[in-house]
């Protein structure tokens, strides 16, 4: 399971090792990574050991003024494309993701799109499903674990459950991977790559607990 490889470099939750392995399997070595929000690109963040470790370019998303501020700061001479606004849950706003993306200074395609985070501790669920032009190898989507896998969660200010992201990610081509705290999916034509195993939300989800526990251990 690549919740096995979980290791924090910027990341709170192990995102860090178990991305890394993922874009080892499939063999994904430069591209274009999102991330929002992305506080002050550093803090917590699921894509800074790639934008700032290696060669990948960014796309940074962070709607709180004082910590765009920090973004800027420490992106100075990096390749990177900072915005300050909110992502819009609907396709036709100017802030949508698919939007925001169309603007930015890189000419993305399915072909170099390796990652999208998309952590907004609120309406994640409708964020992913606006989604239509822009549909990245690897997709990291927080969600509210404490319910459990049979349950359907969604909202607009609470998160959303594995089993209803993992449905609407299906829906949209992509198979869940791993549950880290967030759903961890892969674009299923790259499917091929990943080894062989129970990729279920009954196998892969963890309870708060075994979270918890998990994030004790990579202090």
């Amino acid at each position: 399971m690549y919740v096995n490889y979980a290791k924090n470099i910027y990341t709170y939750n192990g995102d860090d090792g178990i991305i890394a392995k993922l874009f080892e399997d499939l063999h994904i070595t430069d591209g274009i990574v999102c991330e929002f929000g992305a506080w002050d690109g550093i803090t917590f963040s699921g894509t800074a050991a790639l934008w700032k470790d290696q060669d990948f370019k960014a796309v940074l998303i962070e709607s709180d003024t004082g910590k765009y501020i920090q973004l800027l700061n420490n992106t100075v001479g990096r390749n990177t494309d900072c915005y300050n606004c909110g992502v819009s849950k609907d396709r036709g706003d100017y802030y949508s993701i698919d939007n925001i993306l169309s603007r930015c200074k890189y000419d993305i395609t399915s072909d170099n799109f390796a990652l999208m985070i998309i952590d907004i501790d609120s309406y994640d669920y409708y964020v992913f499903e606006s989604m239509d032009t822009y549909l990245p190898k690897v997709c990291v989507v927080e969600v509210s674990s404490g319910y459990q896998p049979h349950q359907d969660h969604i909202s607009t200010d609470s998160g959303c459950s594995l089993k209803s992201i993992t449905e609407l990610a299906e829906k949209k081509g992509y198979k869940l991977i791993c549950h880290s705290g967030n759903a961890i999916f892969v674009r299923e034509d790259l499917i091929d790559k990943i080894p062989e195993g129970d990729y279920s939300v009954e196998n892969l989800w963890l309870s708060p607990e075994k979270l918890l526990e998990k994030e004790r251990r990579l202090k």
